[in-house]
């Protein structure tokens, strides 16, 4: 890459974040953080579709940014590249979140023995201030059988606001970023802000709630480890099959169960430690995956700047690349 082209692809990826983060953090503050503290979050339509549309604003910023530096969308990173060679990365991002969430809020569960609930007092207590009247087994069977419909369902329910996402960080950020520097350093920074992101969510008491010790400072730390370790993840599988398709479905299949072991606790569970995958202990699984996916890259030589670049520059000439 020339010095020029080096300018022009530093300019894009500033102007993608400031869109990024500004209309994002602008409707966080706005609307969603005030209905949060408000305790209307649950019935709040309002909080829900502003919620939902800050989900949206990193493909908006990538609208914009193409717009504003005339990139057009000729490498727009949609390719439904699936064949022998990456359904095994379709899949993977299908499946295996579910395998590390499950896997996570057992790894919890045996650690914080007193934790888990099969009765579902918390979730029980939920519901009845709502008014509602209904069974613990007919409660647990609807969470189980929500869970098995998250598994398979999750990443078409999740489809428009994860997508919302992942063109921004994955099918847009991610690319640029590997044109700047090694690949690994690349997945790295783009977790990282991509967790910077999410500081307004956190402040709403997004997966950590409000009440915990060190809010919401602590749940800065978690949220950004919990993006940069599945980030890891979910560019793995984008880069390997050249397209952010994959990531769309992967952070699908992530939110549709991410909180089902929540459900199964006495008392809402020490969120920053789990059972969620967004805390410390549920993330174990998934801090696995990360570091065996880092060294298959190295392995792979992936990290070699000049290596990467080829082969994004051999992919441009025919219309496949990631950028």
């Amino acid at each position: 890459m020339n010095q020029e082209d080096r300018k022009i692809t530093i300019k894009r990826i500033v102007i993608f974040i400031a869109i990024a983060f500004v209309l994002t953090y602008l409707i966080e503050l706005v609307f969603v953080l005030p209905a949060a503290k408000a305790n209307k979050t649950a019935d709040s339509i309002l909080y829900t579709v502003m919620a939902a549309a800050a989900m949206m604003m990193p493909s908006i910023a990538v609208l914009l940014t193409r717009l504003i530096t005339k990139e057009g969308f000729m490498n727009h990173a949609l390719h439904f590249n699936c064949n022998k060679q990456t359904i095994k990365y379709y899949l993977l991002a299908w499946f295996l979140p579910a395998v590390l969430i499950f896997t996570g809020a057992l790894l919890y569960f045996l650690i914080f023995t007193g934790q888990f609930d099969w009765n579902m007092t918390y979730y029980t207590k939920t519901i009845a201030k709502t008014g509602t009247v209904v069974s613990v087994d007919a409660l647990r069977t609807t969470i189980l059988s929500q869970a098995i419909a998250g598994v398979i369902l999750g990443p078409v329910m999740n489809v428009i606001t994860c997508f919302g996402e992942e063109w921004g960080w994955r099918g847009y950020l991610l690319p640029k970023l590997m044109k700047l520097i090694p690949v690994i350093p690349a997945i790295l920074l783009s977790g990282l802000i991509w967790g910077l992101w999410h500081i307004p969510y956190i402040v709403a008491g997004l997966n950590y709630g409000m009440e915990y010790e060190g809010y919401p400072y602590l749940g800065f730390l978690m949220m950004v480890l919990f993006c940069i370790v599945i980030g890891i993840f979910i560019s793995f599988i984008t880069i390997r099959t050249k397209s952010c398709i994959p990531a769309i479905i992967a952070h699908g299949a992530v939110n549709a169960t991410a909180s089902v072991g929540v459900y199964f606790t006495a008392d809402g569970g020490k969120l920053l430690f789990g059972p969620s995958i967004t805390g410390l202990v549920g993330m174990i699984p998934a801090i696995i995956t990360a570091v065996i996916i880092l060294a298959l890259l190295i392995r792979d030589n992936a990290c070699i700047k000049e290596s990467i670049c080829d082969t994004i520059s051999a992919t441009d000439a025919d219309g496949e690349s990631m950028d």
